[in-house]
């Protein structure tokens, strides 16, 4: 080690073992006598915590003594040399270690308060104050100076200030111009609180100079006194390393800065207590971006004044505490004034509890599979009964209650979580212990029918054909010329055939058909240009140099102007004011039905795609399209008209004063001799359907609804059924195109109509019924297959949850399980030799007999091998528990505990796993790959939440590995910035599962990637809608390119980021909270999608009322800014600038990727943002979409970064056209992802880390460093 300045750096005692620039560990430790005094204990115990401070990660013990390697670097504490100057310390270099040394117990541990709190300043705590090494860049710009160090510091126990500081020069030139160098500016090299600087000359050692300033304050207390007063904290074994335990924040930015607590240690205390003390005291340092000093104090120093004491050892306390000093345990303690924690025991037993203390706590083990924390949770949940082995005690508690229960029928009605529990145990146990006969479990939201109906859909073929046979063939003569319009919401084979038997069924007339166009009715102008335009102009198409298609505008008649409104973002307030005259259809409308008929006729005719181009029709003109094709003098070639036909209807028929809408209808015209015979509507399948739906379905549903809550269906009431399944055979056009990912399919939009407008329909109940939106009625699930040439059908059933909660049915009798409040606590953990002995759990059950009663059940069911505890992960030989009410004893039960190891499971590299970048990953192939991906060492998953319907939702948690045992989260949050990717918010936007599952195993595998952990950590959701991922992968199997908007929401079909940070029983809102309260991003992602072809709705306006600007796609990718706009966040807005350039660029250098965007931006900007401007907003910024939404600061948001600014100052979301994506495009949609938070990673690991000294004196040191939020951009 070169200079004293450095002790604490790279360059000194901290070692880099991982190779990130961070330390994670130390080159030495802390070495003393095996017969050292007390005051040499403290010491080496303070600089534990000084040495836990100062890193991310460490191995323990610190404390070695009378031993020493010249490789490592070591504090050596002697206070007991024979020293020249007994009123003084030195604290000095020796090889590689430091010394400090002293005769002089006073002088020692003024000294040793200098080396572990005040170094690196000279003597004053401030960031604006100097520090050692302002002392050697002093020396340093002396001219030809090469190399200054610190070799030595005197303290003397009298003075504050340093007494005595050595200082060696290398230099080249000639000395004696050194020496007068210092002495004509002796001024700079003064300091205060330096009493004496003795300079000493590399090859000189006769020729050093000293430098004297002013005689030092002397100080009459020695003692630095850091009793700081807090608040007191209900501390137990579980939460000890937390700002809810020993830790506190300070500043309110979740991340602890203070220790309250301070470790006491007996007068004569030996070295396994030294050992002990020391490990507990380098975990608070290592979990602390604070500590204050001294962190130790000794049996006679001890005092009430002093909170929160860390007892070590064999103590002869003042209170009365009675524990076994013959085992290790780890007690804490409680009464009105302090908490007293305890670590009791001696020897090697000692060492050994405190090593589990200091290396796995809150974990039962370093594997850390299993927390004392999730015991508490598991626990307390099990006796509220908000778990199956909590209902499952309830049930046997009632059992032993009353004897008569066993010879009844007993139908049990749980939680269907029961993929760990062993039925048959459970039943063979109660049999034979009990004798009970005649129990059943089931689910009890299982589901019960409330109604079913099926209704058949006349066939709109068969509706055509019948009005010929009716009106047409029996009065048709020979040499009847007959031509035929008609339209039906049929595909092309369909029509075809219908129209081979209107042929066949004419010619057996006598008559001729002279022509017979009969068009999709969904669509129409694309079907009309294509078949019925198109094979007329082939013979043309090579004179043609444009070609004109003009539209309609859809607006009312006499209006010829439109409004605009915003549509960048979706409003989903489903609010609707009464406007009867109000048409949901856009003035765009017949423009809409178009896409994409330049692309269709381009690849048809062999013809430039921007020579088709689009104008507004004629303000005299009645059709509702005109073709024109034209040559270069601007002849026309050729053109036609057509109008589409169309019904009225209201949006919904039970509110009908809340607007209009007009579906494509089906028509049928006929001329004979050009005289007009037949001419009338003829409802699609499509209409009739929805008749069906909103007047008979949805009526049903809301009869229903108002009978189950007595006519008041509030929203606290929700969600009113767990299903209203409508299961549709149709026959209608679905069939892909051959551009981009393009469809023609009224399946698909019928899809998006029945759940978005059903939702809708709920919505505008409520808000009508009772002043209230109900935004979570139930799930809506429409299953819809094509049945091409057949008649179809809708077969609808409502089904409702069995019951509303768990209840277990006793004969005729039906109890509830009810929840019941206690408070679990862990108070005492006990160690043999090997393992945890015991346990001890407190149990309060504020004077309700029933929890003691659940939980006796609870043990013998454990104990009994029925249920387990943590899958049985409990590495301790019993748990006890003191059940007590209102703080009172009542009883002590005991748990015997057959305990399994959980042994290290990281078997997997990454190469292992098999993450698709092609194929949609459904719950199931989500839940195996995340079960592969536990085992893969540099991932740390864990289960973030479940979701409301129970499944899983993890969370992946990668940085730097370490090769040290202690890993401190808070460290590595105060080291790196944090970025925090979410996926998969909305189930049907499929990519990013696939992109960030991608990403997590190239970055620890693939050395491109793996550099970004030396400067950044990361943490993922690959999958946060699971339930609505669950109802995708069922849906898409069927329809693999369909929308399925119905996978959007949770399984209630609402939006629960609207949960994020409140009580809900919701429980997939609770992930995103949980992960980003664990790791406090700097940056976070939400990843999205929007459809890969239109968003139609045919009877909802055409477009989604809530997505209107959301019709077309306009980009592959594009992305939202949700920035903070305020004086108190200035730099907010600039950190959103520049991750758009590192996006943006990032994105355009894949020339893939660049291809599609252009493409897209072609046909936006066609279709849709040339005519609406604001409603399909287009703000290029090189060649992409990003949108930006200033949003003030608002504690109460659910965005993050308006939540919570100074902590997280990017949110934004990124948008890939991936609905539902397939195979290559897939592939692609997945890379699209990637790509966009690779680029924001890059940024993160280029930005500045700064570190804010925030250390002070105030009646003591607090040494604190913090790491400054937003990120420095370099």
């Amino acid at each position: 080690m070169e200079s004293l300045e450095k002790l604490y750096t790279l360059d000194g005692i901290l070692d880099d073992l991982n190779g990130d620039g961070f330390p994670d560990g130390l080159k030495g430790g802390i070495i003393l006598r095996e017969d050292s005094s007390a005051i040499e204990k403290k010491l080496a115990i303070n600089l534990s915590a000084r040495l836990g401070f100062e890193n991310i990660a460490l191995d323990l013990p610190l404390v070695k003594f009378n031993s020493d390697s010249k490789e490592e670097t070591n504090i050596k504490i002697n206070g007991n040399v024979n020293y020249k100057n007994k009123n003084t310390a030195e604290i000095y270099i020796a090889g590689n270690s430091i010394n400090i040394d002293s005769c002089c117990d006073e002088a020692l541990e003024k000294g040793g308060e200098y080396l572990y709190g005040r170094l690196p300043f000279i003597w004053e705590i401030s960031s604006k104050k100097p520090t050692l090494g302002d002392v050697v860049k002093s020396f340093e710009s002396i001219p030809k100076v090469s190399c200054v160090s610190i070799n030595n510091i005197m303290i003397h126990k009298d003075y504050c200030g340093l007494y005595k500081v050595g200082v060696k020069l290398k230099f080249s030139g000639n000395l004696e111009e050194i020496k007068n160098y210092i002495k004509n500016n002796e001024n700079t090299f003064k300091w205060d609180y330096i009493k004496e600087i003795n300079v000493a000359f590399d090859n000189a050692s006769e020729d050093n100079i000293s430098i004297f300033n002013k005689e030092l304050e002397a100080n009459n207390d020695l003692s630095i006194n850091s009793n700081k007063l807090t608040a007191l904290k209900k501390i137990d074994v579980a939460n000890f390393y937390s700002i809810d335990g020993i830790l506190e924040d300070t500043d309110n930015d979740f991340l602890p800065d203070e220790i309250i607590g301070k470790i006491m240690i007996r007068d004569n205390a030996d070295n396994y207590e030294l050992i002990a003390a020391s490990s507990i005291a380098a975990r608070l340092g290592l979990e602390s971006l604070g500590v204050s000093f001294p962190m130790v104090y000794t049996e006679k120093e001890f005092n009430d004044s002093i909170k929160n004491p860390i007892f070590i050892g064999n103590l002869n306390l003042t209170k009365e505490f009675v524990y076994n000093v013959d085992k290790t345990s780890f007690n804490i303690l409680r009464d009105v004034d302090n908490n007293y924690i305890i670590l009791s025991g001696s020897g090697e037993n000692l060492v050994k509890g405190a090593k589990y203390i200091a290396e796995s706590l809150p974990f039962l083990n370093s594997s850390k599979g299993v927390s004392l924390e999730d015991i508490k949770k598991n626990l307390k949940a099990s006796l509220s009964g908000d778990t199956l082995n909590g209902e499952i005690a309830y049930i046997l508690s009632l059992i032993k209650k009353d004897k008569s229960i066993k010879d009844k029928k007993i139908d049990c009605f749980l939680k269907d979580d029961f993929e760990n529990f062993d039925e048959y145990k459970f039943k063979n146990y109660l049999n034979s212990k009990y004798n009970v006969k005649d129990i059943g479990i089931r689910p009890f939201n299982e589901k019960q029918l409330i109604f079913e109906e099926k209704y058949d859909i006349p066939y709109e073929v068969d509706r055509f054909k019948q009005v010929l046979n009716e009106k047409l063939f029996p009065n048709l003569k020979p040499e009847d010329n007959v031509k035929i319009f008609g339209t039906l919401s049929e595909e092309k084979s369909v029509r075809d055939d219908l129209k081979l038997y209107l042929k066949d069924e004419i010619v057996k007339t006598g008559a001729k058909l002279e022509n017979c166009d009969i068009f999709c009715a969904y669509k129409q102008g694309i079907s009309w240009i294509m078949e019925g335009v198109i094979p007329k102009v082939h013979d043309i198409i090579k004179d043609t140099d444009e070609i004109v298609i003009k539209f309609k505008p859809f607006l009312k008649e006499g209006k010829d102007t439109w409004d605009d409104d915003d549509g960048s973002v979706p409003k989903i307030s489903g609010a609707y004011a009464d406007d009867e005259n109000k048409w949901f259809d856009l003035p765009v409308r017949w423009i809409q039905e178009l896409y994409p008929v330049d692309d269709l006729m381009a690849k048809e005719l062999n013809f430039k795609r921007d020579k088709i181009k689009f104008e507004i029709m004629d303000k005299e003109e009645k059709s509702t399209y005109k073709i024109i094709f034209k040559d270069k003098e601007g002849n026309i070639l050729y053109s036609s008209k057509y109008e589409a036909k169309y019904s009225e209807r209201p949006y919904l028929n039970e509110y009908n004063g809340i607007g209009k809408v007009h579906p494509s209808t089906g028509w049928v015209k006929v001329c004979v001799n050009d005289k007009v015979v037949i001419d009338e509507r003829i409802e699609t399948d499509l209409e009739l359907l929805w008749n069906i739906y909103q007047e008979k379905i949805l009526k049903k549903c809301k009869d229903y609804i108002l009978k189950k809550t007595d006519g008041k269906p509030l929203s606290s009431k929700q969600p009113f059924f767990k299903e209203l399944r409508m299961d549709v055979s149709l026959s209608e056009p679905d069939f892909d195109l051959p551009v981009r990912q393009d469809r023609i399919s009224s399946l698909d939009a019928l899809h998006e109509d029945l759940y978005f407008v059903g939702l809708d329909f709920f919505k505008t109940f409520g808000q009508r019924t009772v002043g209230e939106s109900l935004q979570e009625p139930g799930l809506i699930l429409p299953v819809i297959n094509k049945e091409n040439g057949k008649p179809g059908y809708i077969k609808a059933g409502l089904y409702a949850e069995k019951y509303d909660r768990p209840k277990v049915v006793i004969g005729e009798k039906k109890i509830d399980i009810n929840e019941a409040l206690s408070d679990i606590s862990i108070s005492k953990i006990v160690f043999n030799d090997k393992t945890i002995e015991e346990i001890y759990v407190n149990v309060e059950t504020y004077g309700n007999i029933e929890i003691l009663n659940r939980l006796e059940s609870y043990i013998e069911l454990a104990e009994n091998g029925v249920i387990s505890m943590a899958n049985g992960y409990i590495e301790a030989e019993s748990i006890k528990f003191n059940v007590l009410s209102n703080g009172n004893m009542v009883k002590t039960l005991e748990l015997n505990i057959c305990s399994k190891s959980l042994e290290n499971n990281k078997t997997l590299n990454a190469n292992d796993v098999d993450v698709p970048v092609d194929k949609v990953i459904g719950y199931e192939d989500y839940i195996k790959i995340m079960d592969k991906m536990k085992k893969v060492k540099g991932l740390d998953v864990w289960r973030a939440s479940k979701s409301y319907q129970g499944r899983d939702i993890y969370a992946i948690d990668i940085y730097k590995g370490f090769k040290s045992k202690i890993v401190s989260r808070n460290k590595l949050i105060n080291s790196k910035p944090v970025f925090m990717i979410n996926n998969r918010h909305h189930a049907n936007e499929v990519s990013s599962t696939n992109s960030s599952l991608y990403l997590a195993l190239k970055i620890i595998s693939d050395e491109k990637y793996k550099k970004y952990l030396d400067r950044v950590n990361l943490t993922i959701i690959p999958f946060e809608n699971t339930d609505g991922g669950y109802i995708h992968d069922m849906l898409q199997k069927d329809n693999p390119k369909w929308k399925l908007h119905i996978a959007r929401f949770n399984a209630v079909g609402k939006e629960f980021a609207q949960g994020y940070w409140k009580d809900t029983k919701y429980t997939e809102a609770n992930a995103v909270p949980n992960v980003w309260r664990k790791w406090l991003p700097d940056m976070m992602v939400d990843n999205h999608g929007v459809p890969t072809h239109e968003w139609d709705q045919q009877f909802s306006g055409y477009v989604s009322p809530w997505f209107k600007g959301f019709w077309l796609p306009r980009a592959l990718f594009y992305g939202y800014f949700w920035y903070v706009d305020s004086p108190k966040y200035p730099n907010h807005k600039r950190l959103n600038e520049v991750l758009q350039d590192y996006v943006a660029d990032a994105i355009n250098r894949d020339s893939e990727i660049e291809k599609w965007n252009e493409d897209w931006k072609d046909r936006f900007e066609k279709y849709a943002h040339q005519w609406m401007p604001k409603l399909f907003p287009a703000d290029y910024y090189k060649n992409l979409i990003f949108y930006w939404i200033a949003y003030k600061p608002n504690p109460e948001a659910w965005h993050i970064s308006h939540r919570y600014p100074y902590i997280t100052a990017v949110d934004f979301t990124t948008e890939v056209s991936d609905e539902t994506a397939q195979g290559d495009y897939l592939r692609l949609c997945t890379k699209t992802h990637f790509i966009s938070d690779i680029a924001t990673i890059d940024m993160l690991y280029k930005a500045e880390t700064v570190m804010e000294d925030k250390s002070f004196e105030d009646g003591g040191i607090t040494l604190k460093k913090v790491r400054k939020r937003p990120i420095k951009l370099k």
